[in-house]
């Protein structure tokens, strides 16, 4: 009778390291996706548009909850050729220019004039507008972060040489970005950030 209630010892040595290994494998599959950012076409630029204050952007910046916030910057998301024209319209509506230039930076027009329905195929536009109390100050993409299924898009200033001026400014940076790398994303948001 003694033997029928006792059990069997036996170890749990190859349900612990078959169960390791799973926990493993599953935190090296979320770091591997997490560390993977969208990679930046060659032919992000910017654009003049002039200088607004941040209330035009609350109804179409992908990040309007998070334009109060430090460092926060819009960021429009455009997935079609009438999206990019309907926020075209949105620009000029809030007098915003999109025909003029200023110095060596282009005017919206000319810099979008590519962006075609073949380019909205396989990508999307990313608009991220930057204003400076100086127009002498220029910008360039600083690259991506990702936390928490957001990318983020970081904006950073450069001089713009020698002299300064004291006038309000604004541009847009376009960032041209693969439409299959950010689909695991769910929100976008754009910082500036300091290098």
């Amino acid at each position: 009778m003694n033997r029928m209630l006792r059990r069997e010892k036996t170890s749990g040595a190859p349900l612990f390291w078959a169960t390791l290994m799973m926990v493993i494998c599953l935190v090296g599959a979320i770091m591997t996706a997490e560390s993977r950012k969208p990679t930046v076409q060659s032919d992000t630029k910017f654009c003049w548009v002039g200088w607004t204050s941040d209330d035009i952007w609350s109804d179409v910046a992908a990040n309007s909850a998070m334009l109060n916030t430090d460092g926060t910057l819009p960021l429009v998301k455009l997935e079609s050729v009438a999206q990019l024209n309907s926020f075209r319209t949105h620009l000029t509506g809030n007098g915003l220019t999109v025909t003029d230039k200023y110095d060596e930076i282009a005017s919206f027009d000319e810099a979008v004039a590519s962006y075609d329905d073949a380019f909205f195929a396989d990508k999307i536009l990313l608009a991220v507008y930057v204003s400076e109390g100086s127009g002498s100050i220029r910008h360039e993409f600083a690259g991506w972060d990702t936390h928490n299924k957001t990318a983020v898009v970081q904006i950073s200033s450069v001089s713009g040489g020698d002299t300064s001026t004291e006038d309000m400014a604004g541009w847009l940076a376009l960032i041209p970005a693969v439409r299959s790398e950010l689909a695991n994303y769910t929100a976008f948001d754009a910082v500036r950030v300091t290098k």
